[in-house]
């Protein structure tokens, strides 16, 4: 076989570096137009939202107000929106819509909407000859939203006056306008202020900044500025809460907290290391963490929901800590990607199931985890899953097919238990090994901060650190061929 001169396989690889980062530093330059252009209908967003209000005005007299919501959304738009429709959820109505000081006409038709719980979505269809250009958008509606566990057992959107509020946005339930029909990608937008009403007895969470709360007859008035989120990321919470706060993360629970300071403590250590090792999340440091009842083990920005399960067992169960790990590190390794890309699903839930893990390598004594022998564990239980088609509680597994094949509506379908887990561990696992902890370390932060969201480029940073790595990164991204023992 003949070789190229070395001089000249230096000089390639050089320019092939080049090349790359002169990819990373264009996209960058993209992804900076895209968020200081007016490319998204809604530039801005106020919410006022009172739960269980004495009167529920819809029908015009009273009704039970246990699952009842009021809202008004103030929604100032961009210079080049052209909307015609905007989403709610379906059992919501609208009371009236009014532009520049006018009260508009509007129609509405419950259509299919996959990315709300229900699967239905009221669809508010605006006047057709009206300019919504420049201008602000006010919004009144109101209505029902009943406790619910349809899609996957972490949909249990509801507003419920005994146990509590918990609502998600686009993708879950739609409690607020959003300028988007079913399956599209989700937008950034500016949510300026959000304000909720609730009982006294109950207190309120947002991810994003509490700029103010207060007390005025019996109803607890609370004001959030969630900053620029993706529209999806917008979670509210709210439960007769006790709150303990220490320096930047504050503690909401209802049961007595025991082993608050231990989890506290936790959380700090999980986030210096995903700072330092990582990156700097889209936020600020503060960390509110809600205790959440069953299946509320979900993070939303700077919003970490652990269930009551996991905090009472955080001291003798393994699986307590790596709960809050991996719902704590989505914001570190969180890059935007669209979900037509193939990359998607790799990068969305791929990337939080192995980097919460690498973490607890380094947090935890080798007596309580070790990443190679859990490593060794995943690689037996994955080719046996291969092997049988079923999980290790015998249950049918989906059809095996490569990680970047897996489409974005797919996730639920094969994230914790299958090929979006297990594979994409391994893959990551063996750069980490081949690289080495500091090459590995410079690699990831080069991809989370050059935001490489493309195959192409990513293969490139691999093979910047591992030469001739190509194949490899074809092997576990693009093909099921079972792995080698």
């Amino acid at each position: 076989m003949q070789h190229q001169p070395i001089f000249i396989r230096h000089r390639t690889k050089t320019i092939k570096t080049l090349m790359m980062y002169k990819k990373l530093l264009i996209t960058s330059i993209l992804l900076l137009c895209i968020q200081i252009s007016h490319a998204q209908p809604a530039m801005e967003i106020n919410l006022s939202v009172e739960f269980f209000p004495q009167k529920a005005a819809l029908y015009g007299y009273s009704v039970s107000n246990k699952h009842f919501m009021n809202a008004r959304a103030r929604i100032r738009l961009n210079a080049d929106s052209q909307i015609q429709a905007f989403y709610l959820h379906s059992e919501l109505r609208i009371d009236s819509i009014m532009l520049k000081g006018e009260t508009i006409k509007y129609q509405t038709e419950k259509v299919p909407y996959r990315y709300n719980y229900n699967g239905l979505a009221l669809k508010v269809k605006l006047e057709p000859s009206r300019s919504f250009k420049n201008s602000e958008l006010i919004v009144f509606y109101s209505g029902f939203f009943h406790p619910s566990k349809v899609r996957s057992l972490s949909d249990y959107m509801q507003i419920d006056k005994n146990t509590g509020v918990f609502l998600r946005g686009y993708g879950y339930s739609l409690w607020f306008p959003v300028f988007i029909s079913s399956n599209e990608d989700a937008y950034t937008t500016n949510f300026k202020r959000i304000s909720i009403t609730v009982p006294e007895k109950f207190s309120c969470v947002l991810n994003g900044r509490q700029l103010e709360e207060k007390i005025i007859h019996s109803k607890r008035i609370s004001t959030w500025n969630p900053g620029y989120k993706n529209i999806k990321n917008i979670q509210v919470v709210a439960a007769p809460f006790q709150k303990t706060a220490k320096k930047h993360i504050k503690f909401y629970h209802q049961t007595d907290g025991k082993n608050k300071s231990r989890v506290i403590a936790f959380i700090d250590s999980l986030q210096n290391f995903y700072s330092n090792t990582y990156q700097e999340p889209d936020q600020n440091r503060n960390i509110y963490l809600v205790e959440m009842p069953e299946y509320g083990n979900i993070s939303a920005g700077n919003m970490i929901g652990i269930t009551t399960e996991v905090i009472e067992h955080f001291n003798s169960a393994l699986s307590a800590r790596a709960t809050i790990a991996h719902e704590l590190v989505h914001a570190y390794v969180h890059m935007p990607v669209q979900k037509s890309n193939p990359m998607y699903a790799f990068i969305i839930e791929g990337f939080p199931g192995f980097f919460h893990l690498y973490a607890l390598d380094h947090l935890l004594p080798e007596k309580e985890f070790s990443l190679k022998a859990y490593m060794k564990k995943i690689k037996a239980a994955y080719a046996k899953k291969q092997n049988t088609g079923k999980d290790r509680w015998n249950n049918e597994l989906p059809e095996e097919k490569p990680i970047l094949a897996i489409q974005a509506d797919e996730i639920g379908n094969y994230k914790d238990r299958f090929m979006l887990n297990d594979r994409v561990r391994l893959f990551l696992y063996d750069l980490y090994l081949k690289m080495g902890k500091e090459k590995f370390e410079i690699f990831i932060k080069q991809v989370l901060n050059g935001k490489i969201t493309q195959y192409e480029d990513f293969a490139d940073a691999i093979t910047t650190f591992l030469p001739g790595y190509e194949q490899q990164v074809y092997f576990w991204l693009k093909t099921t061929d079972p792995i080698s023992t």
